[in-house]
């Protein structure tokens, strides 16, 4: 799959649009946490990169190294590919913000 982030130098915020266009155009199921395309690309990159939702805000615009790029464009592509919902992908679910290791069980 080509690259979802065309830009050299994208921000945080960019990749997160990016993705969620993405995830739409790819028809993705929603329901595991998010109720929509951003809210699914901003935990998704979120947890890839080891920021919080709540920081998040905050770093929109700030710029992703080339090694954050290569992440983030690995875990949309395989969210695509597999279709597998985000928190299998990450390991990771909240339930009322307590973080929870989930898995294909």
């Amino acid at each position: 799959m080509a690259s979802v982030i065309r830009r050299k130098s994208p921000t945080l915020g960019a990749a997160i649009g990016a993705a969620a266009r993405a995830f739409a155009k790819a028809r993705l199921a929603l329901g595991h946490g998010t109720a929509s395309y951003d809210d699914e690309a901003a935990f998704l990159i979120g947890e890839t990169l080891g920021l919080s939702f709540d920081a998040l805000g905050a770093q929109l615009g700030r710029a992703l190294t080339a090694d954050e790029t290569a992440k983030v464009d690995a875990i949309v592509a395989a969210r695509i590919a597999t279709r597998k919902p985000a928190p299998y992908l990450v390991k990771r679910a909240y339930i009322q913000g307590i973080p929870f290791y989930v898995d294909e069980r």
